[in-house]
């Protein structure tokens, strides 16, 4: 067992050992800012599911009885919750950002967490959430679009390479690392990392944390986590860090049982500020292994004169900056745009008017960032801007293409042009037929069960077809067959 040199240090190895190699159950989060639990619950029991609430983080519960996977499930598709790991959801009530704050993410895919924070701060704010995969972005992306993160900007970037321009109220560095704590999960994670890969990577952790201390603001705090049990990793590189960088590390205060940090690992010691520090063992909440430590940025002498200066050349993301407008193309575009929807859909403008507005790659966002940290704008090859809120529209040579996640998340005010179908339709219209609808003009709809919009679809002679991205075909195929064998088997 690769854990063995742990024995020593984990209070409770038998326990540990035991719990290690029973499988991890399935626990999900409520995006509380979408619906409130009790109604999903009821949903999700409506259909044979059996779950129950964890005592703590707040709105997760475990899934003790399941027909079917519960990813497969109309409300999993709404983004009404995110399937997360327990341990992962202390970090954002740990790191706690204020509604209104300006957090970055780094390292934010495939966004749990970031999701989760958008919680925390009930919407209100911005959220910058940042990875370097291409791969990574994509799982991002998405995730941000099917909960309809309205704040959240997001960024392919290098953690290491990251801009020093401007300061954030609050930063998130889940850092890359060996991911032990995965071990129930993972068979990789058990599978011992060579020396020289574990030296990379603890570099590669060190220059990410220093690098999120320089961007976050004097007084602000700050979240170091990683996946594995590794002191090397974890208490290691906080030491390297407390040495020569202003922060201090603060307490912990949440209602959760723990291991606390610590202060030697065979011949090595590590900083006495390392006992502020979170260990999380999967015997703590039945859930895979976490390290977390919150530290706090001390303002440094002369601090007070940056900020000032920061400040004064717009530098800071303490407003949104009037060079920020649209061009007149752009403010051409955006006005298209919301006139479709209104004339189109039935969208009613003052619903509209809840968004701010982008135009960029021939697409129309709307967003509710309330920051704009204008100097990762600036163009760079090692930086690239992916997606601002929700993508609303993409203008073709046929004219304005509604997005499916945009259509999906205003489902109430959708009035016009909405074409509901029954499971047993939805299944012929994702295996690639078409289905006759009446009195309805070329052009696109918005395909909703029930009382819910699915995604985005086009009328062509009297027949539609489904325009959801190829991607994700298969899965709403799977949500509706298993939603007509649960029927059947209700009956």
């Amino acid at each position: 067992m690769i854990f063995e040199r742990y024995r020593p240090y984990i209070p409770e190895w038998d326990r540990f050992c035991a719990v290690a190699d029973t499988p991890e159950p399935t626990t999900i989060r409520v995006q509380t800012q979408r619906i409130d639990p009790d109604d999903l619950i009821r949903r999700l029991e409506q259909q044979g599911f059996r779950l129950e609430p964890l005592a703590f983080p707040p709105a997760f519960y475990r899934v003790v009885a399941s027909p079917f996977p519960i990813s497969k499930t109309v409300e999993h598709w709404l983004g009404l919750f995110y399937i997360q790991q327990a341990s992962t959801g202390l970090v954002a009530p740990m790191l706690a950002p204020s509604p209104g704050s300006c957090v970055l993410d780094l390292c934010a895919a495939p966004g749990g967490k970031t999701t989760h924070l958008y919680d925390v701060m009930r919407g209100q704010g911005t959220i910058l959430a940042c990875d370097v995969s291409h791969r990574r972005l994509r799982a991002l992306l998405s995730n941000v679009f099917r909960m309809g993160l309205w704040n959240v900007i997001v960024f392919r970037l290098d953690a290491r390479n990251l801009p020093a321009d401007v300061w954030f109220d609050a930063v998130l560095v889940d850092v890359p690392c060996t991911a032990e704590g995965n071990l129930r999960s993972s068979t990789r994670a058990r599978t011992p990392v060579s020396p020289r890969f574990l030296r990379y990577i603890t570099r590669t952790q060190e220059v990410i944390l220093r690098r999120a201390i320089d961007v976050t603001r004097p007084g602000g705090m700050l979240a170091y986590v990683t996946c594995t049990f590794a002191p090397e990793e974890n208490e290691g590189v906080l030491t390297q860090v407390l040495h020569d960088m202003p922060v201090r590390v603060e307490p912990i205060t949440l209602p959760v049982d723990h291991d606390t940090g610590w202060l030697r690992f065979e011949d090595r010691t590590f900083d006495p500020q390392c006992a502020h520090a979170w260990r999380i063992y999967p015997y703590h909440l039945d859930s895979g292994g976490l390290f977390m430590a919150r530290l706090r940025k001390v303002a440094p002498s002369g601090s007070t004169r940056r900020l000032r200066y920061l400040c004064q050349q717009g530098m800071l993301p303490l407003g949104y900056p009037e060079h920020e407008i649209p061009s007149e193309e752009a403010a051409g575009q955006i006005m298209a745009v919301r006139r479709y929807l209104i004339e189109t859909f039935g969208i009613p403008e003052r619903v509209l008017d809840r968004f701010r507005w982008m135009y960029w790659g021939k697409t129309v966002w709307a967003h509710q960032c309330t920051s704009w940290p204008v100097g990762f704008w600036r163009p760079a090859r090692n930086r690239q801007l992916v997606g601002v809120g929700v993508r609303v529209a993409r203008r073709t040579r046929f004219g304005w293409k509604p997005s499916s996640y945009f259509l999906q998340h205003l489902s109430p005010w959708v009035r016009e042009r909405r074409v509901s179908l029954a499971p047993n339709d939805w299944i012929r219209l994702l295996q690639g037929q078409t289905i006759p609808v009446t009195r309805m003009a070329d052009g696109y709809v918005a395909l909703a069960l029930e009382d819910a919009v699915l995604g985005c679809g086009h009328v062509r002679q009297g027949r539609v077809r489904h325009m959801i991205p190829a991607e994700r075909t298969r899965l709403l195929q799977d949500v509706m067959q298993l939603r007509i064998q649960h029927a059947i088997s209700g009956a």
